[in-house]
């Protein structure tokens, strides 16, 4: 492309060599030197490349490692994509689902968190009864390897059960075991129903019995 005299470099001011090939972007002219990714400095001359916000510009290498990664999938959520974030992360909006049911959460809908995702309301309310019947895999005289808890956990974050994944409401007695968390109603012997708050328990391959039912 050859230059009138009056022609300068929308990035560095300067003026154009006569017969110096040149970029032109948005009617604004540049030196194939000065028209380059604001990030690694690679020449965008006769290559594809994004503009920022901020009118800089970015090739397509570095668009791609710095656009925001769904913490789902770990792809990359292109510009113009819109997309959910939670707690700091983001979320295309066809992986941030319901672990249950795996409908998809739409924009401004309640949900329940879970220590392995999320749960929509209408699976919260679905009362799921556990592992329940026949106990299997494991020694009934190996000692017991958990403890319960009859202690109320304090107001704020909710924690929800593992049993029928419904919020644990603040304040209420709970039980604990392996970590998790259990409504006092729900955490029973999968033999007897016993309730298991505030004694010991053992593990049976997939149930939790009481001491007695081991």
């Amino acid at each position: 492309m050859m230059n009138p005299l009056n022609i300068r470099c929308k990035r560095c001011g300067k003026s154009f060599d006569r017969g110096e090939q040149m970029s032109l972007y948005n009617n604004q002219y540049y030196h194939n030197s000065c028209f380059v990714c604001n990030f690694c400095d690679q020449s965008l001359a006769g290559m594809g490349f994004f503009t920022k916000p901020d009118g800089s510009f970015q090739c397509q290498r570095c668009h791609t490692y710095h656009a925001p990664k769904c913490f789902i999938c770990n792809n990359s959520i292109p510009d113009g994509v819109k997309y959910n974030i939670y707690q700091g992360k983001h979320f295309h909006k066809d992986c941030f689902k319901c672990m249950k049911c795996n409908g998809m959460i739409p924009e401004g809908r309640s949900f329940i968190e879970h220590p392995e995702g999320f749960i929509c309301l209408d699976c919260g309310k679905v009362t799921n009864h556990g592992n329940k019947g026949r106990a299997l895999g494991r020694d009934p005289t190996s000692p017991s390897n958990a403890t319960s808890s009859d202690q109320p956990h304090p107001s704020g974050r909710e924690h929800i059960c593992a049993k029928c994944v419904r919020p644990i409401p603040p304040n209420t007695v709970y039980g604990i075991y392996e970590s998790k968390q259990y409504h006092q109603e729900c955490f029973t012997c999968n033999r007897c129903s016993k309730n298991l708050v505030n004694t010991v328990c053992r593990r049976l391959g997939s149930a939790i019995v009481c001491k007695d039912c081991t």
